[in-house]
């Protein structure tokens, strides 16, 4: 299924990569942005939380294979999806379902964590992604998809279905609870989740007022 690049993706892509960017130089120079725009634990005193985080965190990477693995999956099934609802319900929707992400990693965060006022940084832009790769599951179930390292087509509805039940399982381990970032990864599990929900409920409530099919 092809797809040209899209004005909301192209802008999308621009600003990550120019954030990344300004991240590796500054950091050199003493300015270390990733602490600045990533999000710190709002419950934990002197964390570093500020509120604009909630929103600049979603335009941060940890490394360039983070950045990449996102802006890939962006790049590929964004502009499909912005086709499909416009540009201005398309940003709309990414940064809904981004915000979403990032509420629901701290809710269940603070409620299940075993220290509920442990310190994290939380950055990228997966949360939203997931929110993207959800509505594609739901325009288009049965389009064949391929991953990168796993070159064999599988239709959307198996393949994105199935990444959202591996990271609902990887958001219970440790301890048995749903925590954030499962045991032993760095991946906010619960944010996926978090993007994909939002995403669901969304698309929902537009197709229940008429708003898109």
């Amino acid at each position: 299924m092809g797809s040209r690049i899209t004005d909301v993706v192209k802008n999308l892509l621009i600003l990550n990569v120019l954030m990344f960017l300004a991240t590796i130089t500054l950091e050199g120079r003493g300015i270390d942005l990733t602490s600045m725009f990533s999000l710190h634990n709002p419950f934990r005193e002197g964390s570093g939380f500020q509120p604009y985080q909630i929103v600049t965190s979603m335009f941060m990477h940890a490394n360039p294979m983070h950045l990449l693995s996102n802006m890939i999956g962006l790049f590929f099934i964004a502009p499909i999806i912005e086709m499909r609802l416009g540009a201005k319900r398309f940003l709309a929707y990414y940064l809904i379902t981004g915000l979403g992400a990032t509420a629901v990693f701290m809710l269940v965060s603070a409620l299940t964590e075993t220290d509920p006022v442990a310190n994290y940084l939380l950055l990228g832009a997966s949360g939203a992604l997931s929110g993207v790769m959800m509505a594609f599951m739901l325009y288009y179930p049965n389009i064949k998809l391929m991953l990168l390292f796993f070159p064999v087509p599988i239709k959307a509805k198996y393949l994105i279905g199935g990444m959202l039940i591996y990271d609902i399982i990887m958001g219970f381990l440790g301890n048995g609870s749903f925590i954030g970032v499962a045991a032993g990864t760095s991946v906010a599990h619960t944010a996926h989740v978090g993007g994909a929900l939002f995403g669901f409920l969304l698309i929902t409530f537009w197709r229940k007022r008429g708003k898109v099919l």
